[in-house]
C-alpha cells in the first residue's frame, strides 16, 4: 500500500507539473485524508496557494506545521525540496 501511495502522490505532483491543477489537488486532498504525511499536505499546500486558494493554503499550513516531526520550516528550502525530497520544480514554485 505504501508503495501505491507514493506512487499516487508523484502521480499528482507529476499532474500539477503539467498544469493539472485540479487533477493534482483532487489526488493530494485523497491522499491527505490517508496519510499522516507532511509532504503531502505540503504540496497540498502549494496547489491551493497556485490556484488562489489563500484561505485553504494557510489554514492547511498552520495544520501541517502541527504535526510531529513535520519541519515545515524546511518546505521554504527549495534546495532540500528539489534534492533531498525530490519534489518537481513546478511544485517547489506552487
Amino acid at each position: 500500500k505504501k508503495k501505491s501511495d507514493i506512487a499516487t502522490a508523484q502521480a499528482a505532483f507529476c499532474a500539477f507539473e503539467d498544469g493539472d491543477l485540479l487533477g493534482a489537488t483532487h489526488t493530494l486532498e485523497a491522499l491527505s485524508l490517508r496519510l499522516y504525511s507532511s509532504d503531502v499536505r505540503a504540496a497540498l499546500v502549494a496547489a491551493y496557494y497556485k490556484a488562489g486558494d489563500f484561505t485553504k493554503a494557510e489554514s492547511l499550513w498552520l495544520d501541517l506545521c502541527q504535526l510531529q516531526g513535520a519541519q515545515c520550516g524546511k518546505y521554504s528550502n527549495e534546495k532540500w525540496l528539489l534534492e533531498y525530497r525530490q519534489w518537481t520544480p513546478g511544485v517547489v514554485r506552487g
